[in-house]
């Protein structure tokens, strides 16, 4: 009698197991015809969904600066600093820090693309008789807060400045040159070759002293024959 009722008691401990099966098995069936429902139904959600996936992708590789190294400006003069930033997504700003020789804290000015390129240039203007170097570095951050530098705060890139030369170079324009130095100019002589009032000066002058060679030539032959003395002047066109 005791075996029998456990082998009833086993054969309904199956059956629950087999309903509770069948049940989840069926949910699970259920709960994908659903799914699949509502995907036909709307299929711009499947798209959109493998979209925000591919979207999500984490950015990890921060901008590359190249940055112009310009070791040597002049005081009092406009100091300009270039760069090329490229980044595999998109650049959302470049800093240039600067500080003048001796000072502590670094000042920031924002660097502007140049016609929406991947060029940035920022400017800085120090007084005129300035003569201390620029301590500079630049940062640049991407649309996904990814940094970079080139230079640092504590070991920066460094312009030097010096005042301008007390010569200036020469100044030279078609037909004449003028050097200038402390102030005062001194002209040099035309080399053009151009036409000037003393080459006609000239030219006259040796026309009379021809025409009064011939004339004393045939008053001393006592009534030669009038004899015919060629003469060439050249005159340079202006």
């Amino acid at each position: 009698m005791q075996s029998r009722f456990c082998s009833i008691r086993s054969s309904l401990t199956g059956l629950v197991a087999f309903t509770l099966t069948a049940t989840s098995s069926l949910s699970s069936v259920l709960s994908t015809l659903s799914l699949a429902l509502f995907l036909s139904a709307n299929p711009g959600v499947m798209s959109d969904a493998m979209a925000q996936s591919s979207n999500s992708t984490i950015d990890g590789n921060p901008p590359v600066i190249e940055l112009e190294v310009i070791p040597r400006g002049i005081a009092g003069q406009e100091q300009v600093f270039t760069s090329l930033v490229s980044d595999d997504s998109q650049v959302q700003d470049v800093f240039l820090y600067f500080r003048f020789n001796g000072q502590q804290a670094y000042n920031s000015i924002l660097m502007e693309s140049i016609g929406g390129s991947s060029y940035y240039i920022a400017t800085v203007s120090p007084e005129e008789n300035d003569t201390r170097d620029i301590e500079y570095y630049i940062q640049a951050r991407d649309v996904a807060g990814n940094r970079t530098v080139e230079g640092f705060a504590f070991e920066p890139i460094v312009r030097q400045l010096r005042t301008a030369p007390v010569n200036q170079t020469d100044q030279t324009t078609a037909g004449s040159s003028t050097t200038t130095t402390s102030g005062s100019e001194t002209p040099t002589p035309s080399s053009s070759g151009g036409f000037k009032l003393w080459h006609l000066a000239v030219g006259i002058a040796l026309l009379g002293l021809v025409a009064g060679a011939a004339g004393g030539g045939s008053g001393g032959g006592g009534g030669g024959n009038g004899q015919t003395v060629p003469l060439t002047i050249t005159v340079n066109s202006p």
